[in-house]
């Protein structure tokens, strides 16, 4: 896993999830951030 990753997974919240996602060169939509946060 990279590092990137696993700030997504001790993301809290859909908002911050895609900052850490921009600073790691991708965006991804809440949407997609929030079902695999349901999935954990």
């Amino acid at each position: 896993m990279s590092d990137g990753h696993e700030k997504l997974k001790a993301a809290t919240t859909p908002e911050a999830a895609d900052e850490i996602a921009k600073e790691a060169g991708f965006a991804m939509p809440a949407e997609d951030i929030q079902s695999m946060q349901s999935q954990s």
